[in-house]
């Protein structure tokens, strides 16, 4: 993981996958998760998106007045991440 670098896993808790997911530390030691959104899995800009309420790709899913703060927010972190690499690019 170390030589790569501008990639965001993003993980919904409710995905029945989310247990193979990419994270700097387990977010499944409580319930509810009450840590942070974003882990930094390297210091080149690998991180672990952390979405409580979210499914498999549900950040990725046309967006709805009925998503969850947390999915609209991981939404609103991924595209400022994707501008800051475009920017840096």
């Amino acid at each position: 993981m170390e030589s790569h670098s501008n990639i965001i896993f993003s993980n919904g808790l409710l995905d029945p996958w989310s247990a193979g997911g990419v994270y700097a530390s387990s977010p499944f030691n409580v319930f509810p998760y009450n840590g942070p959104m974003i882990q930094n899995v390297t210091d080149n800009d690998v991180l672990a998106l952390i979405i409580e309420l979210g499914g498999h790709h549900t950040d990725l899913m046309y967006s709805s007045e009925l998503d969850p703060e947390c999915v609209k927010r991981a939404r609103r972190i991924e595209k400022e991440y994707v501008k800051r690499w475009i920017a840096k690019f």
